[in-house]
Formats: C-alpha cells, structure tokens, sequence
C-alpha cells in the first residue's frame, strides 16, 4: 500500500462515514486539513452569542447560530446542511440592508438639499393633476405624495419608482420635474 490514509472509528468521524465538506484549497492546504482545523475551533467554542432578533428566528424557523455553525461544517444531514445555509443566507442579506440603511442615514445627515414646499409649487401640482384627461389610482396618489414629502424635506431624494410599461411612472415622477422646470422660468 503506497500513502495509506486512516481514520479511527471515533464517536465524531471528520472525514468518513458521513457527509463531508470540500473547502477550496491552495497548496499545502487540503479540506481534511481544514475539517480537522474548524473541528478544533468549533468544540473548542462552547457558545456563539446570537444577535438575530428572536422573532426573526421564530418567524422564519432558523437554526441557532452554535447549530448553524456545526451544521454548515458537520451536517448529519443534508437538511441540516441545508438549514444551515439557510440560516446564514438571511443574516447574511439581513446585514447587508442594515449597512446600506447605515449608508442612507449617514448620506441623509451630510447633504442637503433645496427644500421644495412653497405654495407656488402645490399650485402647479394641482394644475397638472387636473389637466390630465385621466384620474389619478390611489397608488399613483400615494407614490405623488411620497415624492412631494420627500422634496420638501431638505435632503436629497432616493426613491425607486417601479411598475409596469404604461402603469404612470412619468407621472408619478411629475412632482420632481415639475418643480426643475419652473425653477428656470
């Protein structure tokens, strides 16, 4: 036999007998080196502190983060690895909503915007909703509205308005134009 490989029969089999990991690996560095590795770290641990909001948990049915932890490394099974990745996908976007929440609350504080909230210009905003030869749907309303607080606010707008081809985002958007355009008059 040329470069036997063994593993004892243990209670925790790390590389056999079970569903095994693949990590990438470089040179010098294999995933059996790696599972004995993380294997190491992972009992060594007795607790990871959970900071995902107990109701999130509860609401969406995840694995606790010290089960995740195991589980995206040392499944039993395929649904527990399964879980597992599950788990950590929503913490992972959840994360990423709050840093861009971040961004937006420090961008909000650090510019400023001119404040549109004059009488002349809700004026022209009824005169253009009157002219158009049809009404208004209440989401268009609410969608015209948002906008109009928004450019009164004094901070610049970031709003993403989305719908269908010919469901009125041009007139939607009308508050914010209506207001550049008459600005230069």
């Amino acid at each position: 036999m040329i470069s036997p490989e063994f593993e004892p029969v243990r209670a925790k089999q790390l590389n056999t007998a079970r569903l095994v990991p693949i990590y990438s690996e470089t040179q010098g560095i294999s995933s059996k080196w790696l599972r004995s590795r993380i294997n190491d770290v992972l009992t060594g641990i007795r607790r990871v502190e959970e900071f995902l909001p107990e109701s999130v948990i509860a609401k969406h049915k995840l694995m606790d983060i010290s089960e995740a932890f195991m589980q995206i490394h040392f499944p039993k099974t395929a649904a527990e690895a399964e879980a597992a990745k599950t788990r950590f996908g929503v913490e992972e976007l959840l994360l990423e909503l709050l840093k861009v929440e971040i961004r937006k609350t420090e961008w909000q504080k650090t510019k400023t915007a001119v404040k549109i909230n004059s009488a002349d210009h809700q004026t022209r905003l009824t005169e253009l909703v009157r002219s158009l030869p049809f009404a208004l749907t209440p989401s268009q309303k609410r969608a015209v509205t948002a906008i109009s607080q928004d450019m009164a606010a004094g901070h610049p707008m970031n709003r993403l308005l989305e719908g269908d081809v010919g469901t009125g985002k041009t007139v939607c958007g009308s508050p914010s134009m209506l207001s550049n355009v008459f600005k230069w008059l």
